[in-house]
């Protein structure tokens, strides 16, 4: 039988990536692999909220776990900037979809940083990844 489903409310602060990692590790009854994707997808949307998510307040982001079948990740969170994310992913998804050769990390000079790398990680290691706006609060779904 498999564990339920199971959550963390984290302040977004990479001061909190410890916690974040322990709830991964001591999930029960899932297989190392869908561990270990899970927690990917997971540290790198955190991170993204953490870096650049825009709010009034400490921002306070629900990570939730479903075991499944399918294994099912939720991050939510409130932003001023949920749309610039939506984009990014978007971007992301169609550099994903490009031939091989024309897949190497997308560099914005005017940022001087690469860009989407987080997210082309967790489209990598998901067989899918959905946004969802809300009025209070943004979803992030990751399905293995």
């Amino acid at each position: 039988m498999c564990a339920p489903a199971a959550g963390i409310v984290l302040i977004a602060d990479y001061a909190e990536l410890p916690r974040l990692e322990r709830f991964f590790d001591d999930f029960p009854d899932i297989a190392e692999r869908d561990r270990m994707r899970a927690r990917i997808a997971a540290t790198e949307l955190f991170d993204n909220v953490v870096a650049h998510a825009r709010d009034p307040r400490p921002a306070r982001v629900s990570i939730r776990l479903s075991p499944g079948p399918p294994l099912k990740l939720d991050l939510s969170y409130k932003s001023t900037n949920f749309p610039e994310f939506e984009a990014e992913l978007a971007a992301a998804r169609a550099h994903a979809a490009l031939p091989s050769p024309s897949r190497a990390p997308r560099y914005a000079a005017d940022d001087r940083r690469y860009r989407g790398l987080g997210l082309t990680m967790c489209l990598a290691v998901a067989s899918g990844v959905t946004t969802q706006a809300g009025l209070f609060r943004h979803l992030v779904s990751v399905v293995f």
